[in-house]
């Protein structure tokens, strides 16, 4: 088909009336899309402006990891029907991960200088992996996908996230910290890599997002089979009013945190990691999951 033909197509088609359902999917994603903006933008405003200071923000971020985001997964948790979940999606996504913290191991071992203190390599390989295997699931990616896709396929994020909760963070802690163990002062000897792996797994038995995620999975076993429960009503009305408060949260310390940030990246070794990171994560996960 020739360039006419194609206009002619092209102009033919944008006649035709659009359906209602994908005008108000499109509306709803703008408005969407304007709210997160519009948060990130006050953040960064508050935070360049002073009006926020470091200490109030290390309050806001603690309240959101360690109460409303716990409070978010404990209710999807339970209430998720195990039956409606792709385990062909899950099963790609984890592989495509596990091939994120093999080349976050690649590119530390060809990074690292060898004159390097030990355990090095593990803390540089355990941040690389971190940074490339965790997104802005709930924050950025539930009010998304709730815009535009049935109730459904927006429980597939709480799943998605538990992976990276459950397997994935214990995998790169358990790296981070036998990194730490090995970098020790010369002549001191360094804790056998048995005893870190297992104060490291004791220390994640703490962590109140995993203990939020595994009471949810067991609380929905255990009532409703693995096809969802709801909550207690006085727990529910309480887990979603904490919940809700998260995503805007999130995108609130995000434009904050971008304060400085431009700046700091402008420098060619500050930028070197993140572009790494951000390279590997958009061309080499989309390839295995695929």
């Amino acid at each position: 088909v020739d360039g006419g033909d194609t206009a002619a197509t092209n102009t033919y088609m944008s006649t035709l009336p659009q359906s209602p359902d994908t005008i108000d999917a499109i509306a709803a994603l703008f408005s969407t899309l304007l709210n997160i903006t519009l948060v990130q933008v006050l953040g960064y405003a508050m935070k360049r402006s002073q009006r926020l200071s470091q200490t109030a923000l290390a309050g806001i971020g603690a309240f959101a990891g360690t109460v409303a985001l716990p409070a978010l997964l404990l209710r999807a948790v339970a209430a998720l029907d195990f039956g409606q979940v792709d385990l062909s999606v899950c099963c790609s996504l984890l592989a495509g991960k596990l091939c994120l913290v093999g080349a976050s191991l690649a590119v530390s071992s060809l990074t690292t200088l060898s004159t390097a203190q030990a355990g090095s390599l593990e803390l540089r390989a355990g941040v690389l992996g971190l940074l490339m295997t965790n997104s802005d699931d709930l924050g950025l990616g539930l009010p998304v996908l709730g815009a535009i896709f049935p109730p459904q396929l927006v429980g597939m994020c709480f799943v998605l996230n538990s992976i990276q909760l459950m397997l994935l963070n214990p995998l790169l802690f358990v790296l981070l910290g036998v990194g730490k163990a090995r970098h020790v002062p010369e002549g001191r000897t360094p804790l056998p890599t048995g005893e870190v792996v297992l104060h490291v797994l004791h220390s994640l038995t703490k962590n109140v997002v995993l203990l939020s995620v595994a009471a949810g999975l067991v609380y929905n076993l255990a009532i409703g089979g693995g096809t969802g429960a709801s909550l207690p009503p006085s727990l529910d009305s309480l887990c979603r009013l904490l919940g809700q408060a998260f995503s805007p949260i999130v995108l609130f310390l995000s434009g904050a945190s971008n304060v400085g940030a431009f700046t700091e990246l402008s420098h060619l070794h500050s930028a070197a990691t993140p572009l790494v990171a951000v390279l590997c994560k958009s061309l080499l996960l989309p390839v295995v999951v695929a």
